[in-house]
């Protein structure tokens, strides 16, 4: 039973039924995806609590307020490892992959509004992810980070929702 998933049956109740092999590429694509950002996340906030100091004068080069820095300094990289850890969990993944997307849609936005000259261009904080990328380059990775990330949400509700029709 070791790749056997259980289904709902009309009038026989739970059946047991081996996952075709669309169900076993879903789970698959899933599991690159979430490994993808748990890196992602792990790196990012290991690299910030490391190197704090460093982190911390580059946040207050940004155009944020004191009172904002003062929360958003300590909450982000915090809120990295929460993102990792509910990915690592099963039972909270889509937890992880709502938070990986949100964290993503604020990094993108970020970067766009610098790339596209709303604001005036400030050091990144990438802290060795991909601080030699220019700020183009850095919106194209965070754009593909963020469709990762949405594409991985999909791909969870593909795979996880009970309601869905079963031949």
């Amino acid at each position: 039973m070791k790749n056997t998933i259980l289904i709902f049956g009309e009038q026989t109740g739970m059946i047991a039924q081996t996952p075709s092999r669309k169900e076993s590429l879903k789970a698959a694509l899933l599991d690159v995806i979430t490994t993808v950002l748990i890196l992602l996340w792990a790196f990012a906030a290991l690299t910030k609590l490391l190197d704090y100091g460093h982190y911390r004068s580059d946040m207050h080069l940004q155009f944020f307020d004191g009172k904002v820095l003062h929360v958003l300094v300590p909450a982000l990289p915090y809120t990295q490892i929460c993102a990792a850890l509910f990915l690592l969990s099963g039972r909270h993944r889509i937890y992880g992959l709502w938070l990986s997307m949100l964290l993503m849609m604020g990094f993108t936005v970020y970067v766009a509004t610098v790339y596209y000259g709303y604001l005036s261009s400030h050091p990144k904080t990438c802290n060795g992810l991909f601080e030699n990328s220019s700020w183009g380059g850095q919106l194209v990775i965070n754009l593909g980070l963020l469709l990762v990330s949405v594409f991985g949400i999909i791909l969870y509700q593909l795979k996880c929702n009970p309601w869905k029709t079963r031949p």
